[in-house]
């Protein structure tokens, strides 16, 4: 067994460097402004969902690894030496991989590229060191008006992103940004990612989580605990609001809020021949914030103080640009319906990048905890927002639903 040397006297086993479970093993986001953005979204219902690298990360990636409460520890305006500094409060939610980029600030400053890559090496060993059985990370990025580097600041760069490249190694895994051929047209300001230029970032992450974890297929290890149908069988569902068609047991679709459209419902397979629930969209819509529900609603077991999430599987076919998300969502109600609990995970229908061809999602929600309260009611399922349209829009699109479940998260999950 062979040590890899990594920099300032650690060394680490090379077996240490094998394939993750997929499921329960925890990832966690770090760095400035861009790996912030990580959930943040323009308004739902007037263009593109996430402009965020590391949502496209996870949702590309087929949810694979876990992203616990707090896990995009970015913060605007960090330095490197501002990382390094909150270093604790990162491992202490326990990553089996950090993910990240840092950096551009530091560049921009003019700081030296020896102080840098000194402390992104500080920052690499110390996860290491601390669990973290990968470090994946981003090279700088490069600037376009009205955010250009400096010619000096420039140069700071490429010779950080060079020193990047050159320490990969089993456990370290650099994604190479300049090999993305980016561009102005990918950058809402010249400095941060729009939805477009996220999605790259996002596509190449995915690919290496892709090549460090076992599972091909993350939600066949879920042990579903609450979904009441997780396998969308039978016909006997409810239609409401000018929905028709069929829809799974326990579930409901409903089309009051879809402007007009004719949502229809059926039963079929996935592209795997597992069975699903299809909804067809198609005819115009009109009007603002207008969307298509598909939901479970049931008594609830949970009690509060109990940590949940869920995941969806998806396809999606031949969308159109006014289908801007398909948003799984997990809700708990006490017995008034006020809200103890909810969380989204967002696909972003319209981003850039997306074919219009079947596509695979698996969703994740992220995790979030049930405030204090008496759970009474527990709802599953899925959002499906259009865009504002002031006249009438046409809209079109296929959205399969497979597997669908719930759960509590297990300690350390």
């Amino acid at each position: 067994m062979h040590a890899i040397g990594l920099g300032l006297g650690i060394g680490y086993a090379a077996t240490e460097a094998v394939a993750l479970n997929a499921l329960d093993d925890r990832i966690v986001f770090d760095g400035d402004s861009i790996v912030a953005h990580g959930h943040a979204t323009v308004d739902a219902y007037a263009g593109n969902g996430s402009w965020g690298f590391s949502t496209w990360a996870l949702a590309l990636s087929e949810g694979r690894l876990f992203q616990p409460i707090g896990g995009n520890l970015g913060v605007s305006g960090d330095t490197v030496a501002d990382m390094y500094a909150r270093r604790a409060a990162t491992v202490a939610r326990l990553p089996k991989v950090v993910c990240g980029m840092c950096g551009t600030n530091d560049v921009g400053a003019g700081t030296a590229a020896a102080t840098i890559t000194a402390g992104l090496r500080a920052y690499w060993n110390y996860m290491l060191a601390s669990g973290a059985r990968y470090v994946v990370w981003c090279t700088i990025l490069p600037r376009f008006a009205p955010n250009s580097l400096s010619g000096g600041s420039e140069t700071i760069r490429q010779a950080v992103n060079a020193w990047m490249l050159a320490q990969a190694s089993r456990r370290i895994k650099i994604v190479d940004c300049e090999a993305l051929d980016l561009s102005s047209d990918d950058f809402g300001d010249g400095l941060h990612p729009n939805t477009g230029g996220a999605f790259k970032i996002g596509q190449a992450v995915a690919a290496v989580l892709d090549a460090i974890t076992t599972a091909a297929d993350v939600i066949a290890g879920w042990t579903n605990a609450y979904s009441v149908n997780p396998t969308m069988t039978g016909t006997g569902g409810s239609l409401n609001g000018g929905a028709t068609g069929v829809v799974a047991d326990g579930f409901g679709l409903d089309a009051t809020q879809a402007g007009g459209a004719n949502v229809v419902g059926s039963k079929g397979v996935l592209a795997d021949g597992s069975p699903a629930q299809i909804i067809t969209i198609s005819g115009s819509y009109s009007g603002s914030g207008r969307y298509i529900n598909f939901a479970s609603f049931s008594a609830s077991t949970l009690e509060a103080g109990d940590e949940l999430e869920y995941v969806a599987e998806i396809e999606v076919e031949g969308l159109s640009a006014e289908i801007v998300r398909v948003t799984p969502i997990a809700a708990v109600y006490d017995g008034s319906f006020a809200t103890l609990f909810q969380s989204e995970g967002v696909y972003a229908g319209d981003s850039a990048g997306h074919p219009d061809a079947v596509e695979r999602q698996v969703i994740r929600t992220p995790p979030w905890t049930i405030q204090a309260g008496a759970p009474a009611w527990e709802l599953f399922g899925l959002a499906i927002g259009f865009k504002d349209a002031a006249g009438p829009t046409a809209v079109a699109g296929t959205i399969r639903i497979g597997e669908n479940k719930a759960r509590k998260v297990p300690p350390g999950g």
